[in-house]
């Protein structure tokens, strides 16, 4: 057992590449933690949009080098990616169950709401744009998600009325790990993606 274990930890320790400034994470609120983990799943599923729930993700990254060992901490769970063809009125629906305050904040990509969220279930969010674009609840949208989300998981059940599933082989970890040697150098995503109604 001490041999494998050995074996196993000089492959998780190996640094696969840098973080120029510290993502930390948050339950409630948008994170650069959650930013990044979603930029990265849009951009391997060549997606519109991607989310992931705010208690999936496990653990930060500190600026520095990045370790095999430290994505695995940040994503423990086998959850596979999820690739979609999802309606906007759907999606509104995701992003709805999103900012209920139920099972922490979503965390998401390609997509910027603006919220209410004194308002009541099903009126919270007042805009929502995706790509730049206003939210068209007749239009069809390309979406990644883990299967922990499209399984229902945290009260998305919105994502059982997709028009189009494909799920993959492919762990979310994975994606992540293939994201950090592409970029080689990480840094903290744009923030902003969802705006609180000023009173």
């Amino acid at each position: 057992i001490d041999g494998f274990r050995a074996e196993v930890g000089k492959e998780l320790d190996a640094v696969i590449g840098s973080a120029k400034d510290a993502l930390s994470r948050s339950h409630n609120e948008e994170s650069p933690m959650g930013n990044w983990m979603t930029d990265c799943l849009r951009d391997w599923g060549h997606a519109d949009a991607a989310f992931q729930n705010a208690g999936g993700i496990r653990s930060e990254l500190d600026a520095g080098p990045i370790t095999l060992r430290e994505i695995y901490e940040v994503m423990p769970f086998d959850n596979r990616v999820v690739l979609l063809r999802m309606g906007g009125a759907s999606l509104r629906e995701v992003l709805e169950n999103g900012v209920s305050g139920a099972h922490g904040r979503l965390q998401l990509s390609g997509v910027q709401a603006k919220i209410d969220a004194g308002a009541p279930a099903g009126h919270r969010v007042i805009e929502a744009s995706i790509g730049g674009k206003p939210l068209d609840d007749k239009k069809q949208y390309a979406v990644a998600a883990t299967d922990f989300m499209t399984t229902g998981g945290d009260g998305y059940g919105a994502f059982s009325k997709a028009v189009r599933k494909e799920e993959k082989e492919t762990l979310l970890r994975d994606v992540l790990t293939w994201c950090v040697k592409k970029d080689k150098t990480i840094t903290t995503p744009k923030s902003g993606r969802i705006e609180k109604k000023k009173d």
